[in-house]
């Protein structure tokens, strides 16, 4: 409708100065290079914006047209916010998880010493099953350790600094551990391994 407004009248008087500009930088060079024909926007007074496709004419006129990207504009700018606000909230998450493996790494680091004190103490020596629970939690502590390292180990993937190398797993011995540390709460649970 207001695209309507602007027919027969003297473009010099609808045009901004950046528009006439780009008019100016583009449509000679456009039309004789047989490019696509210059088009660029303008938000007008209620806030839409107009693409203006300037088609150069017979005898030296032009012709424009006008088509509402008010939509699609929107839409672009409501996907970079989003893309913002992912790239923070994941930013936030590797701080945090950061954070947590560390307070978590700290209590952890004080059960594996002490067990590790108990187990070597040969001033009170341990029964036979005193010792067995040591070792499994310390199997734990260990583990456990392990899943805090792969947490950090997580942020330096997400920041590129983790480096990588291959290597060769005992699957045997490995499912053999992780049944060894379960089993104790297996045995007082209805559960065969």
């Amino acid at each position: 409708q207001q695209a309507q407004g602007e027919l027969g009248q003297d473009l010099q008087a609808i045009d901004d100065d950046r528009e006439r500009e780009a008019v100016r930088q583009n449509i000679g060079d456009d039309a004789a290079e047989g490019l696509d024909p210059p088009r660029y926007r303008r938000r007008r007074p209620d806030g839409r914006i107009l693409e203006v496709c300037i088609h150069r004419g017979a005898g030296g006129g032009q012709v424009r047209t006008y088509t509402d990207v008010t939509a699609e504009v929107r839409a672009a700018q409501a996907l970079v916010a989003a893309r913002d606000e992912a790239e923070r909230a994941n930013r936030a998450k590797s701080v945090f998880l950061s954070r947590m493996s560390h307070e978590l790494r700290t209590p952890l680091n004080a059960i594996l010493g002490f067990g590790q004190l108990m187990q070597g103490d040969v001033t009170a020596p341990l029964a036979a099953a005193q010792i067995q629970r040591l070792q499994q939690i310390l199997q734990g502590g260990q583990h456990l350790l392990a899943l805090i390292n792969e947490v950090l180990d997580l942020a330096r993937v997400e920041t590129g600094t983790l480096p990588l190398q291959l290597a060769t797993v005992d699957a045997d011995a490995m499912a053999d551990e992780c049944l060894h540390l379960v089993a104790a709460v297996a045995a007082q649970r209805p559960v065969r391994l």
